[in-house]
């Protein structure tokens, strides 16, 4: 009788267990009770900072708890490329979305800002439309990094000193919010980003020279080498680009408050102030061949993260090289205002190309009078050469004659 009962209860065991292995191995197939379906997700995601760099998982967790499912996001399967990766969950249920790996400072939010949470999955699919953008607590600290330049730069004028008092009552005061929201909305035509997220992405990158011993060291460091006090020459340039800026806002500012202002702004307008728009700007070759190579060269040979730091110069500077073909002027991020705006003059391509056409006329002049006083001399060498050898032929018929006469003469006595 035992034997039965250990026999009986040992099967009753069995079917249970084999039950449950069925109910586990077959509940993605009965999500909510209903027959499965394939659902195919597409993830459009953009990279409104323009520096982010890594992978994010996305996490997604049926509610039930039956279907855990996951992908994973790179710069090279999307946000960074424009690609649109597609991934296929089952259907129907509902999964609650979360992201892990993301780093520290950034966040993923839907493209109408709101926080993104479920979604429904159906038959009929879903697109996810995401945006990776800073957290506010990064937000803040861009913009204080960029206001510290900004503020660290003496306002030599009552115009540069209501400008700066603007900025610093612009929560209270409506009018100049608009404005400054214009200013950071500023684009080139041919991209997207904007003047404010073009600027924040190059700090971001190039933010820990500021303090690095090896930057900043006197004679050797990037920093050290242009941008000491005793680099007077890019004083001078800030000054002449600059409106109302005077020596001393120079020297008040740090290494990095110079090279963070210069290299991505008054390099760019000193040359076209220079006035010579075809040997500088009339190709991106010669843009970067002239201009930034040097200074790429000499950013690479400092030791460390140099490539870091050159990489987001060449990367704003073709923001710059794009903002100057259309404005004719470069922008200056620490103002939001480009040279133009500034009250400088806009390169007149026009009248370059008449002094450039006028200098080649006085040249094609030198060169005709040249070859007209050349022409006149070797017409006067022909003209005596001719006369020398007349007079050699009238000499010697002269000799002839005189030889024939006094033969004849002797010849008669």
């Amino acid at each position: 009788m035992n034997k039965r009962k250990k026999a009986l209860f040992g099967m009753l065991t069995s079917l249970v267990l084999l039950f449950g292995a069925t109910t586990t191995a077959f509940a993605d197939e009965e999500l909510a009770g209903d027959e499965v379906v394939p659902c195919t997700v597409t993830f459009s995601v953009t990279d409104v900072t323009y520096s982010y760099e890594g992978d994010i998982e996305v996490l997604m967790n049926d509610v039930t708890g039956t279907s855990n499912k996951s992908y994973t996001l790179t710069k090279a399967n999307s946000y960074g490329s424009g690609n649109q990766p597609k991934f296929t969950v089952s259907a129907p249920t509902t999964y609650k979305i979360t992201f892990k790996g993301i780093k520290e400072g950034y966040q993923i939010v839907n493209s109408d800002n709101t926080e993104i949470t479920n979604f429904a999955a159906t038959a009929n699919g879903y697109e996810f439309n995401w945006k990776i953008t800073y957290t506010d607590e990064r937000k803040q600290e861009v913009e204080k990094e960029v206001e510290s330049i900004r503020g660290s730069i003496g306002r030599g004028s009552s115009d540069n000193k209501q400008t700066s008092n603007n900025n610093q009552n612009a929560s209270n005061t409506s009018s100049t919010q608009d404005v400054k929201k214009e200013e950071s909305k500023k684009t080139n035509t041919s991209k997207t980003q904007s003047a404010d997220e073009a600027f924040q992405e190059f700090l971001d990158s190039v933010s820990f020279v500021k303090n690095d011993e090896t930057w900043n060291t006197y004679g050797s460091g990037f920093l050290g080498k242009l941008f000491n006090d005793k680099a007077r020459t890019r004083a001078d340039d800030f000054v002449n680009v600059v409106k109302n800026a005077t020596e001393e806002d120079w020297f008040n500012m740090s290494q990095y408050d110079r090279f963070v202002y210069y290299e991505s702004y008054v390099r760019i307008q000193k040359y076209i102030n220079l006035g010579n728009w075809e040997k500088y700007f009339s190709s991106r070759e010669k843009f970067h061949n002239e201009i930034t190579s040097p200074v790429v060269e000499l950013m690479n040979g400092t030791e460390g993260d140099s490539t870091v730091v050159s990489d987001a110069y060449l990367k704003l500077m073709d923001w710059q090289y794009d903002y100057v073909q259309e404005h004719k002027a470069a922008f200056d991020f620490i103002t939001g205002k480009d040279y133009i705006e500034s009250g400088g003059s806009k390169a007149d391509l026009k009248q370059e190309q008449k002094d450039k056409e006028a200098k080649k006329e006085a040249e094609k002049n030198e060169i005709e009078q040249a070859q007209k006083e050349a022409g006149i001399w070797d017409d006067t060498k022909e003209k005596v050469a001719n006369d020398i050898i007349l007079i050699l032929v009238i000499a010697i018929l002269g000799c002839g004659i005189g030889y024939i006469a006094y033969r004849k003469k002797k010849n008669n006595q």
